[in-house]
């Protein structure tokens, strides 16, 4: 009896990645550069605030230095900016889970957390004070964890319909 390709042998896998990491790809699906990691420290350029309602809003709640931060640091704006033959031919542009997914399964598809920000995206520390020690960081760190390990258990075992043990 021929022996079953390895691929085709695996019933579930899981990818882990930083999310920061961006990988821009041409209509073929193939990388038209190296990918940008999440350590990367390149800014663009930012000419004035952000215009139109938007621009007004953030004016109101004040956060124009906030926003402008954030489009400084974004990688697409300094490739737009530094790059724009790579920018004129991306088709698409993925964070790097989306990238290994479409590697693995020929389909441009993401985890929950990317399209719907759930336990499993980036967070926060809210209410932080100067009462607070390195052990209440670590503390809430391992309970996000745990919290976060819990939610996944549960939803492999109601996607697999089998109760994972231990």
């Amino acid at each position: 009896m021929p022996e079953t390709p390895l691929i085709l042998a695996i019933d579930n896998a899981t990818i882990t990645t930083q999310r920061g990491t961006v990988v821009n790809l041409d209509r073929e699906g193939k990388p038209l550069r190296p990918a940008i990691i999440w350590l990367d420290q390149r800014h663009a350029r930012v000419d004035g605030p952000v215009k139109g309602p938007w621009g007004w809003l953030f004016k109101l709640g004040r956060l124009e230095d906030t926003i402008s931060r954030f489009r400084e640091k974004t990688q697409a704006n300094w490739i737009a900016q530094n790059q724009p033959d790579i920018w004129a031919k991306t088709h698409k542009y993925l964070l790097l889970s989306g990238y290994l997914n479409y590697r693995l399964t020929g389909e441009f598809r993401d985890s929950p957390g990317v399209r719907q920000p759930g336990p499993e995206a980036k967070g926060s520390i809210i209410g932080f004070g100067d009462v607070h020690t390195r052990a209440h960081v670590y503390r809430a760190i391992l309970e996000g964890l745990a919290s976060a390990l819990k939610e996944g258990k549960e939803r492999i075992e109601k996607r697999s319909g089998h109760a994972i043990d231990g």
